[in-house]
């Protein structure tokens, strides 16, 4: 497991949802992230309840965010549940070594 990919992809997430998740006027909310390790993968959930998935005709950013996802982790994968966003990111990890 490379943790500086992980913590570059969760960032990366993590700041789309700060920059887009809670524009258009609405209340503030929450952004949250859970990771789970099982097995041979640590899977990171970040998600908001924001506005969801829309084009964002005043960012002067090119989606750059989704790319450098998708090449750090083994999987990424986008839900637009009722409200906001959900990435899920699945990493390569190996077991601890027995003490």
């Amino acid at each position: 497991m490379d943790p500086v990919n992980i913590a570059s992809a969760v960032s990366e997430a993590v700041s789309n949802a700060v920059t887009h998740a809670y524009r258009f006027g609405l209340a503030p909310g929450e952004v949250r992230v859970n990771a789970v390790h099982t097995g041979d993968r640590l899977t990171v959930v970040v998600e908001d309840d924001g506005v969801g998935m829309r084009p964002n005709l005043e960012s002067e950013g090119m989606g750059v965010g989704s790319t450098l996802m998708a090449a750090m982790a083994l999987e990424v994968h986008y839900e637009t549940p009722e409200r906001g966003v959900r990435v899920t990111m699945k990493f390569p990890c190996r077991e601890p070594a027995a003490a």
